[in-house]
């Protein structure tokens, strides 16, 4: 545990010599998994189904339409993360 905080700068190293800080790199790594990678938007731009007003009940109001019209899958439709 104290390996990571020192790494991230949260705790003085023991010798002389700092580590190198990868503070950065894991802040801008976690926002790109969180927003880019785990985002469900950028699927619903793609398939066309995206109305930028609510992006869960887009999928309820127009999913099964989208489905009839060959957008998508009905397996893509009931994906969790959809």
């Amino acid at each position: 545990m104290s390996n990571i905080l020192t790494t991230l700068g949260l705790r003085a190293a023991s010798g002389q010599e700092q580590p190198p800080n990868y503070a950065t790199v894991y802040l801008l790594a976690n926002w790109f998994y969180a927003y880019v990678i785990l985002s469900s938007r950028a699927v619903k731009r793609l398939r066309g189904i995206d109305h930028n007003a609510a992006p869960r009940e887009d999928l309820n109001k127009y999913g099964d339409v989208a489905v009839q019209s060959g957008k998508m899958y009905r397996r893509a439709l009931n994906h969790p993360t959809c």
